[in-house]
């Protein structure tokens, strides 16, 4: 889950792959960055997971919407 989280915030389209490699790195060293806060508070797994599930679902909603105000 964390590397689709990294890939997906580092700017490569979530639904067809094309992206910048260097973003991914950055966004993969900031959500190693933030999981590792997230321990370090003692947050629980599955808060972590519910932490996860939501950056997902944030990022992928705001491409989806993006998308539609570029058609436009």
């Amino acid at each position: 889950m964390r590397s689709i989280v990294a890939v997906v915030i580092g700017g490569i389209e979530f639904f067809q792959g094309v992206g910048c490699i260097i973003g991914t790195v950055a966004e993969a060293l900031l959500v190693r960055f933030m999981f590792s806060f997230l321990i370090m508070m003692n947050i629980p797994e599955a808060g972590r997971m519910i932490a996860e599930g939501l950056l997902i679902l944030i990022i992928v909603t705001t491409y989806k919407l993006r998308k539609k105000v570029k058609k436009y």
